[in-house]
């Protein structure tokens, strides 16, 4: 189990590296803000990424009324 979470950790990490490197700028042209949660909600690693990162996605845009600026 150990070994599993440190190699999620080290995917993790490269995952957010790289994407960091690849930053686009990314413009709504029907004004709309589209959010998608990429999880596990079954697999080995559900407990860490499943239905609490979908939770969270819907907490963070009801704290911000649905609407941004």
């Amino acid at each position: 189990m150990k070994t599993t979470l440190r190699a999620f950790g080290l995917v993790l990490a490269a995952f957010l590296a790289s994407a960091s490197l690849q930053a686009q700028t990314v413009r709504a042209t029907d004004g709309v803000i589209r959010i998608g949660v990429l999880n596990d909600r079954s697999g080995p690693i559900a407990d860490l990424s499943g239905e609490g990162s979908a939770l969270a996605a819907r907490m963070a845009v009801e704290e911000f009324g649905g609407k941004v600026r």
